[in-house]
């Protein structure tokens, strides 16, 4: 019978192993091993007699070329491996070990302090000055004045509001007292329809009104709107191309029938498109009395703003600050009276219901004159409203002379002084681009390092804790069997 050769080389031939030099003599060593490994295994001895990794790792080593078997070994940074290598001069790796901690500390710092500036978002702000074909221009709010914000009927028209009355109370008392009369007849109609039915028709006042030469009362422009100061005209603003003293706005208001109880003051305000009326009428007003004219110039400057974190602004252009001003006016009006006066509009509060009794109106009233004219229990400063704007405004500044007439009218003008307007922008001044520079350039002068030397130490540090992971109890006793079936199936004896 012949003997069936094993398909598997002996271990210990030593025909694998060539005869020169330096090679035989590592072979022979490692044959060596082989033999001491399989003789332990075997013979079950393998926690008394197991070789050290470090034995193990000297009898693969090659005379004068040193053995990494490290997972630090591809970081390239000057002087780490040198604090890494145990065989080294203990002071020369001290004095590594401090020089790279020392630089390691500096560019920590210096990251630290790029990355807070790059996360404040700084901005660099350019100003110019633009000529342009046309330019929008601001809408105008006309009011009646208003002595007081409470206990009067200045904003009503008395005529209009003594008709309501002697239409609900026929026969009863005379007309004697506004103030008593509106109030009775606040406990028959809510206070936005009293409002409609006796408030002034500013357009009976209007002599002329021409917008950019066009007429203002024939072309649609004229809208009614509620503010604080009453029932109030509103022109929105429309694109002009021209410019000067004698094109823009011009409205001219007069006492047609000379009666003594018809409106003669008024309040006018100038505005952006975008910004709300309710409340700004009263505190952003011109005022102008019968008998006197008002020339106002109007300069455009436009803010376009970037949306920081220290300063954060909307896209939307109808999120201003005056908008975020009347909700918070409103909230606090709606909280103390349970209803809303007409000017309160805003989508927030359109399902409160508006005031509908004589005493709703009374306490809405005395509340509005605490607020807004006397400034007790509320203040615009307490809204936090200093952030709540859109990143693009446009702003109107503006200059007014006032001069006597000889009539009784009164007569405004708006204009534009010339076709310019000046545009201030901002930029982002240190970007990401900017940022990562600045941390390769710390990283290259402090420790001749680059990302991909983070990218190194990254993978190193996976590595050696994959390292510390394997070396667990249970996965080392899972390798042990596994090695000695292995063992045991290769000195199998041969078969015949």
């Amino acid at each position: 019978m012949t003997q069936r050769k094993s398909s598997l080389p002996s271990l210990f031939s030593p025909s694998l192993f060539p005869e020169d030099g330096v090679t035989l003599h590592c072979f022979r060593r490692r044959r060596e091993i082989h033999r001491r490994k399989l003789a332990w295994m075997i013979g079950g001895k393998m926690a008394e007699e197991q070789p050290s990794n470090s034995n193990v790792a000297e009898s693969f080593s090659f005379p004068g070329v040193k053995h990494q078997d490290s997972c630090w070994s591809d970081i390239d940074i000057a002087g780490f491996q040198t604090v890494l290598d145990r065989q080294a001069n203990l002071i020369r790796r001290l004095i590594w070990l401090v020089v790279l901690t020392i630089c390691f500390a500096l560019m920590l710092l210096q990251t630290l302090d790029r990355l807070n500036y790059y996360l404040t978002l700084p901005v660099s702000t350019t100003v110019r000055v633009i000529r342009n074909d046309s330019l929008i221009f601001p809408s105008i709010t006309l009011c009646p004045y208003r002595d007081t914000l409470t206990r009067d009927a200045t904003h009503l028209d008395l005529e209009k509001l003594q008709s309501l009355y002697e239409t609900n109370f026929p026969g009863g008392e005379d007309f004697n007292d506004p103030v008593e009369a509106m109030y009775k007849l606040a406990d028959m109609y809510d206070v936005v329809t009293l409002w409609k039915l006796s408030g002034w028709e500013l357009e009976n006042e209007i002599s002329s009104c021409l917008q950019a030469r066009l007429n203002c009362t024939q072309n649609g422009q004229v809208e009614r709107i509620f503010t604080v100061l009453g029932y109030c005209l509103h022109f929105p603003g429309q694109p002009v191309t021209v410019s000067g003293h004698f094109y823009g706005f011009n409205i001219k208001l007069c006492n047609k029938d000379n009666a003594t109880d018809k409106i003669n003051r008024f309040y006018m305000m100038i505005s952006d498109r975008y910004s709300t009326h309710d409340i700004r009428a009263l505190t952003h007003g011109f005022f102008l009395e019968q008998g006197w004219n008002k020339e106002v110039a109007v300069s455009l400057k436009h803010f376009q703003a970037e949306n920081k974190n220290h300063a954060p602004c909307s896209p939307d252009q109808s999120m201003t600050v005056s908008r975020c001003i009347s909700q918070c006016f409103h909230k606090t009006l709606v909280e103390k009276t349970g209803c809303r006066m007409p000017y309160m509009n805003l989508f927030n509060f359109t399902s409160v219901p508006y005031c509908n009794t004589s005493q709703q109106l009374r306490l809405a009233e005395d509340l509005q004159k605490d607020l807004l004219w006397e400034g007790r229990g509320w203040h615009p400063a307490s809204c936090q409203c200093g952030y709540a704007s859109t990143c693009s405004q446009y702003l109107y500044e503006t200059s007014s002379d006032t001069f006597a007439r000889h009539d009784e009218c009164a007569q405004y003008k708006v204009y534009f002084i010339d076709m310019t307007y000046e545009e201030t922008k901002e930029e982002f001044a240190y970007d990401i681009i900017s940022l990562l520079c600045d941390i390769g350039g710390t990283l290259g002068l402090l420790l001749g390092a680059s990302v991909l030397t983070v990218i190194q130490f990254v993978d190193a540090l996976s590595r050696q804790i994959a390292k510390w992971l394997m070396k667990t109890p249970e996965l080392v006793k899972r390798q042990k069997s596994s090695m000695f079936n292995i063992v045991q199936t290769i000195v199998k004896p041969t078969e015949y």
